[in-house]
């Protein structure tokens, strides 16, 4: 019996130092994210029905310079589509919609413009329809502002379509505006009543509502803008306008028992749940980004549902690994705090026992110059990969260049993300394989004539000649200027180091950008800026 309680004790205590020592990696990773002094989160981690890691970070309310508690309650934003996305398939599920309905049975003077607009496009984000958040009409004005939903749709409903309906995929949160519709068309109640009386109150989601600015809301945190000790309280946004595409607010716990009621199959049936966590098919044959109200994508390379949510103030993040039951929620009152999605990838990792963790080898030159080319994927879109001093980069034309990081002899991650890419080579042809968590596609060599591009030195005074003001057009400008001893341009506040390849020409190091500088009588009069297409931009000063 003593020899069964000094194992038991030993287990025990490896077990808890392995928590401990997962604890601390956790908060390691988080810490790089939220921040004590600062605006903060809540990030919970759990699998199966244990919360592994339930910590609180930075301050819920600068101003009164009160610490975040996990109890703190946030608007979660977009994620409040996996709820409006639920409540459809609930009615689905009870045979009081179709999902093959047109949206004119729901909304007869809707103008399709002659297309055949489903629910299921709704929630897949493949109607084609407008994404109101992105028109001329949402402005800050139209922000403070409250709307019934039927003036909210009036913001959308006679923008040109982007596409036929199915055949493409476009985020559109227009979409979810109308199942919020649909769902009180076809229960008789509102949006936020149908939702209090079949989710929220039945699995006990007690911190979580439809959001209402002038209500009192025990241990709702503050919203914030900023970074980096200038932080400003976010702009107001009256909260009629998210609607069933962003309105609610939620604590991280409540969203634990909401992934458990579902994964429980208490809410839907697991058929149906099923769908929602599957890639729509357009009717090209080919895998949208998106179920019904999630993002599919791959935690080392292991399927995930996720979402993300921004609103004023807010950002929030969500994911589920159902082969292994993990669940993260990421929770910030600030709407300027960055890589939540890469984050909670890497703590699903970790939760997983499979950390992303990659180490660089050394390649030749030769190695990764062989590389170099036009590369096409299955959906037709191209990028290049060109060898610049000794980094191989990956871009689409004219755009950031990401660079391409050997950790093995035929694989590659790109810096600064979780995307990796591994080398095939078959008959002379080459193509990459690519896993960037949301799909895995194949990009096929097309084209070989990519050269290499190697930087040049120039003396500090050769570059001083190259400074000045250049007018791309009626007040826009491109400013050359010197920093710490660099040429660097400049385009309003954005800066990017400008390296030079030969005489007169210059590259931008981080995006894909040409740059020559045109002289007439030895002094220089204008510049060329090529980034598929050439501007002339005449020196004025």
């Amino acid at each position: 019996m003593t020899r069964f309680y000094r194992a038991l004790t030993f287990v025990l205590l490896a077990f808890f130092f392995h928590q401990k020592l997962s604890s601390q990696n956790y908060q390691k990773l988080i810490s790089e994210v939220l921040h004590q002094q600062s605006p903060g989160g809540t990030v919970l981690i759990s699998i199966g029905d244990s919360i592994l890691y339930h910590q609180s970070y930075g301050k819920a309310d600068i101003e009164l310079k009160v610490s975040m508690r996990n109890e703190n309650i946030y608007r979660i934003a977009s994620l409040s589509k996996q709820f409006t996305a639920i409540a459809i398939l609930k009615l689905y599920e009870e045979k009081k919609l179709s999902l093959k309905d047109k949206i004119t049975k729901y909304i007869p003077d809707y103008p399709t413009n002659g297309q055949s607009i489903t629910v299921e496009h709704l929630l897949s984000h493949t109607s084609g329809i407008k994404d109101y958040v992105s028109t001329v009409l949402f402005d800050t004005n139209v922000m403070k502002q409250g709307k019934t939903t039927l003036e909210l749709i009036d913001l959308f409903k006679n923008e040109p379509m982007d596409f036929e309906p199915g055949t493409n995929y476009s985020y559109s949160s227009s979409g979810y505006v109308l199942l919020g519709y649909i769902i009180e068309k076809v229960s008789g109640m509102s949006y936020e009543e149908y939702l209090k009386s079949t989710v929220f109150k039945p699995f006990h989601l007690n911190n979580t509502s439809y959001d209402k600015s002038q209500e009192i809301v025990q241990n709702r945190v503050s919203g914030y803008k900023g970074n980096d000790g200038d932080y400003k309280n976010a702009e107001f946004i009256d909260m009629s306008l998210p609607y069933s595409a962003g309105s609610l607010m939620s604590s991280a716990e409540d969203l634990f028992r909401w992934n458990k009621a579902l994964k429980n199959h208490e809410i839907i049936s697991g058929e149906i749940l099923k769908q929602a966590y599957s890639p729509f098919i357009l009717t090209s044959g080919k895998r949208g980004l998106h179920g019904f109200g999630w993002e599919i994508g791959y935690v080392q390379d292991v399927k995930a549902v996720k979402h993300s949510g921004r609103i004023n103030g807010f950002i929030s993040y969500a994911l589920y690994v159902p082969e292994k039951d993990i669940y993260i929620v990421i929770l910030t009152n600030s709407e300027d705090v960055q890589n939540a999605d890469l984050t909670a990838t890497k703590l699903a990792a970790m939760a997983m026992g499979k950390p992303y963790d990659w180490s660089e080898i050394n390649l030749s030159m030769a190695e990764l110059e062989s590389l170099n080319g036009i590369y096409r994927n299955e959906y037709g879109v191209e990028k290049i990969i060109r060898l610049e001093d000794e980094s191989l980069l990956f871009f689409d034309r004219g755009r950031t260049k990401n660079k391409l990081v050997p950790y093995a002899p035929n694989a590659f991650y790109v810096q600064n993300t979780l995307a990796t890419f591994s080398v095939e080579r078959k008959d002379g042809q080459i193509q990459f394989i690519e896993n960037d968590t949301y799909q895995i596609k194949k990009w096929t060599r097309i084209d070989n004539d990519i050269k290499s591009i190697r930087s040049k030195k120039v003396r500090l005074k050769d570059l001083k000649k190259y400074v000045g003001k250049y007018e791309m057009e009626p007040a826009f400008y491109f400013n050359v200027l010197i920093e710490n001893d660099k040429l660097i341009g400049q385009i309003k506040n954005d800066k990017k180091e400008l390296l030079p390849i030969g005489k007169n020409k210059f590259i931008a190091k981080d995006i894909d950008a040409l740059l020559t500088f045109n002289l007439e009588n030895d002094k220089i009069v204008s510049l060329s800026l090529d980034q598929g297409r050439v501007i002339i931009a005449k020196k004025i000063k």
